[in-house]
């Protein structure tokens, strides 16, 4: 996940727990939470919207299913927007995380209230 601050994008990682993270991998979705544990979907359908730009995932998981849908909104910068339940997450794919900043509240000696970011843009 990447956030968004004055100066641009930016990967925060934050004092209590980790960045957000969602991988897919042989039939499932998995999202990293910050603070809570990963919560793991089976991938019910998977449809591609509009050739690789975008896409839609159906998956179920214990509590009940979930729709996704993905849309790359910048290929130069690589950033993809993740929509699902509540949530709008800006992504980027890991291989180019050091293509951003890096920011880190370091913990738990030197914790610094955590940042607050711009709204999702797109």
């Amino acid at each position: 996940m990447v956030e968004r601050d004055s100066l641009g994008y930016l990967v925060y990682d934050p004092c209590d727990g980790g960045t957000p993270m969602i991988t897919i991998d042989s039939g499932y979705i998995t999202i990293y939470w910050q603070l809570d544990a990963p919560t793991k979907f089976v991938i019910n359908k998977f449809t591609r919207l509009t050739g690789n730009r975008s896409f839609y995932i159906n998956a179920a998981a214990e509590d009940g299913n979930m729709e996704f849908t993905v849309e790359i909104k910048n290929g130069k910068q690589k950033l993809v927007l993740w929509t699902f339940g509540d949530f709008k997450w800006v992504m980027t794919p890991l291989r180019f995380k050091n293509l951003f900043r890096q920011v880190n509240n370091p913990c738990p000696t030197e914790k610094k209230p955590e940042k607050q970011f711009l709204t999702v843009e797109f």
